[in-house]
């Protein structure tokens, strides 16, 4: 029978282990976190005894030695892969090889699993079923996956390999040559196979001595398992838990802050001064969470060995991957999206590794380059780098060629990959790949950074050079560029994992980090612990993969309610193994979180202030909500209408006078110079919206979107309509006596020719998706249009010009005959300023009785005053003008006429008295924001940035008509 032996949350478990060490001896460890803790505890004193310090997982390494080459990472997969027919990844859903990353590692951990628990194949296959009342769809999905793992088997016994799912049976145990002492120190958890090792070893005559931290019968050593933790069996004597602060806020940013706050506090305060006390953070979230940067390194320990997704080389190979990807999925060959080369921009390391002299000068040459581009609505760009020359009268772009000349060679190099001695051969090869310069100088430096990415990749060919793989086009099913991908992809997936090592010297914390598992034996006099929320401790159950977590449960597999009940235990260990303890959680109704289980459990039980009288709580202090600060700082201004800082800095106290401060000052002199031109868009703003106006048309500010979506967006199609209408009525432009003679030019097929002409010309190369939109905007959006165009005609111009005499006038044709300005108004103290407008409409008709104004639109939306603006603009600015006049807008989407123009006199003068109201205002008071939501929200991405302007630098109206 094992030895038993309880050790109190009070004692040091490390110590009491040492003095069961003997000569030899194994002592065995939940993690190898511990082990190594404890080991280097254990060194100072050591007697030279031949003692071991293991974690149970390579304690079962010893015990179980497969006898063929084991198969490691994505080598799994890969073979899994291989083995499924497309009935099992049509049954699965599996439609790539990255779709198997996921659903293969279920897979394999399911039998593992199996494995480490003694569920027999055989069990699984005949009496589960019975058992544990499975679906219809349980049954048939289990059928195949048996069948899977059978032929999984097949394929790497004949490649010469096996996994671990298939050698870890008891009969394949390896005994040590000679019995000894094996201590198993606070194991809470044995699987069923860990408990097969613990009986076996003591019939084959090993010592077996098992050390428990908890309260007297808190576990069984019979059937070794652990008995669940009450609170209240513990006697306070027994633990070394005094002081418990619960600490619980209304979000996560709150709860970081509050613990920041109170460690800037302390710290002040002297309290960090005892530099031999051992201090822990546990955090699920630290790392990943935004706040992490807020904490200070020389306080809180930053994760050990940073992931190397996090490095400027893994970022650097991810882009390449993109850039792959992004050739590989665009329907016209050779287009990279111009948000491609913006987020390739924003990366540091990519301007050096092609032009290393060039400064932030030059990247802001760079980024100039590109906005002129996406001004334009350019969405791609050539990998010959045409663009440049078929729009270079519209943008004159100075270093953006020069950048991506070698970069786009390099990808075309890259696109040749079809395997992985094809991609490694172009590392560190002259004109291709170099590694070392992906790197920035901190990483080369101060990390192990190449020696972990080569170490990694010699790893990661191994799966070509053992022949697991002979065609990668039959893993992927694709070929070229989309190969190409799919295999640096990969290469990404293997690398991701790896932890590079830090060896920048730096005084040790205040503050070490750790995981909750990783805490597993270890004590401390203080532990702060960040995220106790439900979800994270305690982490959320699996998803259901096969079978859920009652059918888990009666078959004697791991389950939600065990795993919960073990990291219970864990918390509760490291809890009362620590002096003094901070949780921290939040409740976040609008995210549907809330604190954990473990917080409230030990939040109830304090509340009776009988429950543990010697441990000294701490509640959260007085909870202000975020809504409540704006309001009381509100009500704080209305107290000190004076305050001192505002009126020496000569700034009106906005409380005050909110309208007032939102206002931007007039200068007339300098705003209009005499006389306001614009358009009727421009005229629109200002109207609308003031503020917007100035920013926009007088700062000569514009919205820069760098990263449009691969969509037919409003503006895109808007754009192809005008090209479109222009074309087709350009060749009937002049006088007609018969509108039979307009039929040929608005034939559907006529039509459709002009329409492609227009998509396959080169002022749409570059501006039009080339995904899936692509057929959308020509099967369907585009469709709409010559079908609309026919309808306009039959519908609206025909009707109207039969037998008719008239003149077709198209938007260009007259726009060259009245080019000039038009007065609208005077404006201003003794009428000193003009307001001058200039526009276009679509489409001038002329008869001998009408002249008519049509505007196409591609929307839903249309503003009247966009035709009371053409009116004044083609005919009504002259007084003497007596002609009938009607303006239309043509919805094309549905066909019909909207919006006739002016109908009523009264409406007309009602509009150009709200502008003579907006101009008198705008000088009067400065430009007020827009009264409706959507004004206000008008070009809110301009940040203050935009608003600076380098000495030098002319600014200037960007308008246009």
């Amino acid at each position: 029978m094992p030895q038993l032996y309880y050790v109190d949350f009070s004692q040091d478990l490390s110590q009491h282990a040492f003095r069961h060490v003997a000569d030899p001896s194994y002592l065995v460890f939940p993690s190898r976190v511990a082990a190594q803790s404890a080991w280097r505890s254990f060194l100072p004193g050591w007697q030279l005894q031949n003692a071991q310090f293991l974690s149970m997982e390579d304690f079962r390494g010893l015990l179980f030695v497969p006898s063929l080459p084991e198969l490691q990472d994505e080598k799994r997969l890969l073979c899994l892969w291989q083995v499924l027919t497309e009935d099992d990844r049509k049954a699965f859903n599996l439609y790539g090889y990255q779709d198997i990353i996921s659903w293969g590692g279920r897979f394999l951990d399911f039998f593992v699993e199996m494995q480490d628990e003694l569920v027999s194949v055989e069990y699984l296959a005949h009496e589960a079923p019975l058992e544990i009342a499975m679906r219809e769809w349980q049954e048939e999905h289990l059928t195949r996956i048996l069948d899977i793992r059978q032929r999984y088997l097949d394929f790497i016994t004949r490649q010469g390999f096996t996994d671990k799912m298939f050698y870890l049976q008891p009969d394949a145990m390896r005994m040590p040559d000679v019995p000894c002492r094996v201590v198993f120190v606070n194991q809470y958890y044995f699987s069923a196979l860990e408990k097969h090792i613990v009986r076996h070893l003591e019939e084959q005559g090993f010592e077996i001595i098992i050390i428990h931290q908890g309260p007297q019968d808190s576990f069984d050593l019979d059937t070794l398992t652990s008995r669940e933790v009450r609170l209240e069996d513990l006697e306070e004597d027994l633990f070394r838990l005094r002081h418990l602060h619960l600490y619980q806020y209304s979000n996560q940013t709150q709860m970081a802050l509050a613990c920041l706050s109170e460690y800037g506090r302390r710290k002040q305060a002297g309290e960090y001064m005892d530099t031999t006390e051992k201090r822990l953070l546990v955090d699920p979230s630290f790392g990943s969470a935004a706040y992490t940067r807020f904490f200070d390194p020389s306080g809180f320990q930053q994760p050990a060995s940073p992931p190397i997704q996090h490095s400027q080389l893994f970022q650097l190979l991810q882009l390449f991957g993109r850039h792959l990807r992004a050739m590989a999925e665009a329907r016209q060959k050779g287009f990279i999206l111009i948000s491609e080369i913006a987020r390739a921009l924003a990366q540091p390391g990519f301007v050096a590794y092609y032009q290393p002299g060039w400064g932030e000068d030059e990247r802001g040459i760079l980024l100039n380059d590109l906005r002129q581009l996406s001004n334009r609505q350019v969405m791609y760009i050539d990998m010959d780098l045409q663009v440049f020359e078929d729009l270079k009268d519209e943008c004159r772009c100075l270093l953006l060629p020069t950048l991506l000349q070698p970069h786009f060679a390099l990808l075309r190099k890259l696109a040749t990959i079809d395997s992985l001695q094809a991609m490694i051969d172009l590392f560190d090869e002259p004109g291709a790949l170099m590694i070392k310069q992906l790197c920035s100088e901190e990483e080369l430096d101060n990390t192990d950074i190449l020696h972990k990415y080569y170490e990694r990749l010699d790893n990661f060919r191994m799966a070509e050079k053992l022949g697991l793989v002979k065609d990668w086009r039959h893993i992927y099913d694709t070929k070229d560029s989309a190969l190409a991908a799919d295999i640096w992809q990969l290469w990404l997936d293997s690398l991701q994992t790896a932890r590079i090592k830090d060896n920048t010297a730096t005084p040790r914390p205040i503050y070490d980090f750790s995981s909750l598992f990783d805490t597993r034996n270890l004590s401390f006099d203080e532990v702060i612990v960040l995220n106790s929320i439900e979800g994270q401790l305690p982490q959320n159950p699996e998803p259901v993969w096969l079978f859920n977590e009652k059918q888990l449960e009666r078959m004697k597999l791991k389950h939600y309610d065990l795993i919960r009940k073990w990291e219970r235990y864990y918390f509760l260990r490291l809890l009362l193994s620590s002096t003094t303890v901070y949780l921290y959680a939040y409740r976040d109704g609008e995210k549907e979180l809330e604190p954990g289980s473990y917080f409230t459990e030990l939040s109830h039980f304090l509340a009776k202030e009988d429950n543990w009288s010697q441990v000294v709580r701490h509640s959260t202090p007085i909870q202000v909500k975020d809504e409540i600060l704006g309001k009381a700082q509100r009500e704080l201004a209305k107290e000190h209408d004076k305050v001192k800082w505002l009126a020496e800095a000569g700034i009106k106290d906005p409380a005050s006078d909110i309208e007032s401060f939102l206002r931007l000052p007039c200068d007339e002199g300098k705003d209009f110079d005499g006389e306001l031109k614009t358009s009727f868009y421009g005229l629109n703003r200002l109207t609308a919206n003031p503020f917007a106006w100035y920013i926009q048309y007088k700062a000569g500010l514009d919205e820069c979107n760098l990263l449009p979506e691969e969509t037919v967006n409003p503006m895109l199609f808007g754009n192809i309509m005008h090209s479109y209408f222009g074309k087709v009525l350009r060749p009937i432009q002049g006088e007609h006596k018969d509108v039979k003679a307009l039929e040929s030019a608005f034939a559907k097929q006529t039509l459709t020719q002009e329409l492609e002409g227009i998509l396959q010309s080169k002022e749409y190369l570059y501006k039009i998706p080339k995904n899936y939109n692509l057929h959308f905007l020509s099967d369907v959006m585009l469709q709409l249009l010559v079908s609309s165009v026919r309808a306009f005609y039959d519908n609206w111009l025909k009707p109207k010009l039969e037998g008719k005499n008239f003149r077709i006038i198209p938007e260009k044709d007259y726009q060259q005959d009245k080019s000039e300005y038009k007065t609208q108004r005077s404006f201003g103290k003794g009428d000193r300023y003009a307001l001058k407008v200039k526009g276009r409409a679509d489409l001038l008709v002329n008869t001998s009785e009408t002249d008519y104004i049509i505007d196409f639109k591609t929307g839903s939306q249309a503003d009247v005053n966009q035709l009371f603006f053409y009116e004044f603009f083609l005919y009504r600015h002259d007084e003497v003008y007596l002609r009938r006049l009607e303006s239309l807008f043509w919805m094309l989407k549905e066909d019909k006429s909207k919006n006739e123009g002016v109908k009523k006199e009264e409406v007309y003068n009602g509009w150009k008295s709200d502008i003579d109201t907006i101009l008198t205002g705008c000088l009067a008071q400065g430009y007020g924001i827009g009264n409706t939501t959507t004004d206000r929200k008008h070009m809110a991405a301009i940040t203050r940035a935009d608003l600076y302007r380098r000495p030098g630098k002319k600014e200037g109206n960007n308008e246009t008509v």
